[in-house]
């Protein structure tokens, strides 16, 4: 009799171990290693991926037993995928031992703490991607989705030109002043591309993909009131997107344009762009849009009403 007591006692303490070491698990397990918007971070390469980005870059330095951090989880998740164009959300499990020591030299004294690593000014030049030094901001609003955005909207830098110009003529000349041909090997001849839009400031997400191409690809924007031009350009709707094409001599001209004819989306726009890359034409174009296949389906898109 004493024996079964002890044999079923015995079961029961090891049932009891395995849930106990089940929880442990699954409670430090980290929350983002499965996302796709929000990527975790640690010791090792927090400096090279943080401080190199050429976009604003939010930090969550979180614990996975944290309840604030759990209740959190979806509207990062949400800030990230709805900023993705332009920003990158970043997180970083406290407790994780190659992390800790990143967490002590950040002075993480609670969680969740979220920090905002920016560039401190615009790059000098306008075809060049902002200074990669970043400086922590600490974010103190709500910490809901709405106003992460806004977090990472309000240092938004950006390398694309502004253009006035009140005819095709003057549109021309002030792309090639812009961009200017060049001599040097690696600063070949690159291509603009051209958002016309009736938004009264440079789109958001416009500024983002800038920052993102930057070096390969030039970017304007142009607004929608220079009907001179945008007539020029058969242009009927806005937002619209034109790429000029730099002849052999680096500059840009009304015979060499493509215009994106896909939806008006994030996943269609930068492959558009892509394609466009540090390509010299010598001949007159006048395609649309090759149409590319999404970076990311299963992600919502950037809608036309941003640009």
């Amino acid at each position: 009799m004493f024996f079964s007591i002890v044999r079923v006692a015995s079961k029961a303490i090891s049932v009891a171990l395995c849930f106990a070491i089940l929880f442990t698990t699954v409670s430090s397990e980290s929350l983002y290693q499965y996302s796709k918007n929000v990527k975790e971070l640690n010791s090792s390469n927090f400096d090279k991926i943080v401080n190199k980005s050429k976009h604003p870059v939010i930090v969550q330095f979180y614990a996975p037993w944290c309840p604030h951090c759990k209740s959190l989880y979806p509207e990062f998740l949400k800030a990230a995928t709805k900023t993705r164009a332009y920003a990158k959300f970043y997180a970083v499990n406290c407790d994780e031992e190659n992390s800790k020591a990143l967490c002590g030299q950040m002075g993480i004294q609670g969680f969740p703490t979220i920090k905002g690593f920016f560039a401190e000014k615009n790059s000098s030049s306008i075809s060049s991607p902002p200074t990669p030094k970043k400086k922590p901001v600490d974010f103190n609003m709500e910490r809901k989705a709405p106003q992460l955005v806004y977090f990472a909207e309000s240092r938004l830098k950006h390398s694309a030109a502004v253009i006035k110009p009140s005819s095709p003529a003057e549109l021309i000349s002030q792309l090639n002043d812009a961009f200017p041909a060049t001599t040097i090997p690696e600063s070949a001849p690159k291509n603009t591309a051209v958002l016309f839009t009736s938004k009264p400031k440079v789109p958001i997400m416009w500024k983002g993909i800038s920052n993102g191409v930057a070096g390969k690809l030039n970017l304007a924007v142009v607004s929608s009131k220079y009907t001179a031009v945008t007539d020029a350009l058969h242009i009927e709707s806005f937002p619209s997107i034109v790429v000029f094409l730099a002849g052999p001599d680096g500059t840009f001209s009304l015979d060499r344009t493509v215009t994106f004819t896909d939806k008006f989306a994030y996943d269609q726009i930068v492959p558009f762009l892509r394609s466009h890359f540090k390509t010299v034409s010598s001949t007159p174009t006048s395609s649309p849009s090759q149409s590319a296949s999404p970076l990311a389906k299963s992600d919502s898109v950037r809608s036309k009403d941003e640009l």
